[in-house]
């Protein structure tokens, strides 16, 4: 998921990424929606598997900077480390005390807005 669909800023010196160049005062969007989803860098970009980010994993990417759900430094956002730590708390209290049941895992699609959004997501959540 990325909290911030698509960061904007320009330039401030001439870089020279491979093939292109940009200029100073150039401006320049970084989507990490369209990163995430690069078939180059991703087999099956669009397919949810968390165990793609297991270190030595053969099917993630080769370069671990091809992830960057919340952008990079200097201008990384600045709640990342607490979302990340609200996020696995979450995480553990859902799986420990919660059974999720989905009831059409087939139907559920994702929407972009300015988050991904799950759509015809129906299911239960129960006390374990």
């Amino acid at each position: 998921m990325e909290p911030a669909a698509a960061p904007c800023t320009a330039v401030q010196v001439r870089l020279r990424p491979r093939q292109d160049r940009l200029e100073a005062g150039q401006w320049y969007l970084l989507s990490p929606h369209m990163i995430h989803r690069d078939e180059r860098v991703w087999k099956q970009p669009d397919v949810f598997d968390p165990d793609r980010f297991l270190p030595g994993a053969p099917h993630g990417p080769a370069d671990r900077t091809c992830y960057v759900p919340f952008g990079w430094a200097p201008k990384k956002c600045i709640g990342a480390d607490i979302a990340t730590v609200q996020l696995m708390a979450l995480c553990h209290l859902l799986c420990t005390r919660y059974r999720l049941t989905v009831s059409d895992p087939e139907a559920v699609t994702m929407a972009l807005r300015f988050a991904p959004v799950p759509e015809n997501f129906q299911g239960r959540l129960t006390l374990r």
